[in-house]
């Protein structure tokens, strides 16, 4: 299979420009910055993320071996599968957790989703294109070029492709029905390349 184009893959510095671009100082803004970093650093789609509940994030504990892990239900293709969630994510996603509890005590509100509306409907999910609407100009506005939400699950599958994690571990985190879609990501990019050869002798 053809891999994928560069252009719908954000570069190292292009996903940094992203997130650094939303400061979290409130509630509103540190769900955005949370949102942003889910789909970039766990490569949910869009559809997983409205959907993913409170009681779905696996919290570091003993009987789990301290990793946090973010078990999708309402998956394309009603492919369940679970996610494991690398530190840089789980530190923003217990600090939104934090701030949404806090602001659900002091508002007596309360919701069974994770990423839920704040001023209104805040019982319900996202919509996906309220999720569009919201983060995509973010994303625009940082790198000054065009962004769609799935260049972050892309992205996150190019990373990980990079890493070392082998093309049957891909397929089960991205939640492929067909290996075939995986090996789209095994390209290394160029930049990665170079880095790899340097030291070689």
């Amino acid at each position: 299979m053809t891999p994928l184009s560069p252009t719908k893959i954000l570069t190292r510095a292009e996903a940094k420009a992203i997130l650094e671009s939303v400061e979290p100082t409130c509630i509103t803004k540190l769900q955005k910055r949370a949102m942003l970093e889910t789909l970039y650093r766990a490569g949910l789609r869009e559809i997983e993320l409205v959907n993913l509940r409170r009681s779905q994030v696996e919290w570091p504990c003993e009987d789990n071996g301290g990793h946090c892990v973010l078990h999708l239900v309402r998956t394309k293709g009603n492919r369940p599968r679970s996610v494991p969630v690398p530190d840089a994510l789980h530190e923003w996603l217990a600090r939104w957790r934090l701030a949404d509890e806090n602001w659900k005590s002091e508002m007596d509100r309360e919701s069974a989703y994770f990423f839920h509306p704040i001023l209104r409907n805040w019982e319900r999910s996202y919509s996906t294109q309220t999720i569009r609407n919201i983060l995509v100009p973010i994303c625009e506005d940082a790198i000054g070029r065009h962004v769609n939400l799935h260049m972050l699950r892309h992205t996150y599958a190019t990373n990980c492709a990079e890493a070392g994690v082998p093309v049957p571990g891909l397929q089960r985190l991205l939640g492929h029905r067909d290996v075939a879609t995986t090996m789209v990501y095994v390209d290394v990019r160029g930049e990665v390349l170079a880095e790899q050869v340097r030291g070689l002798t």
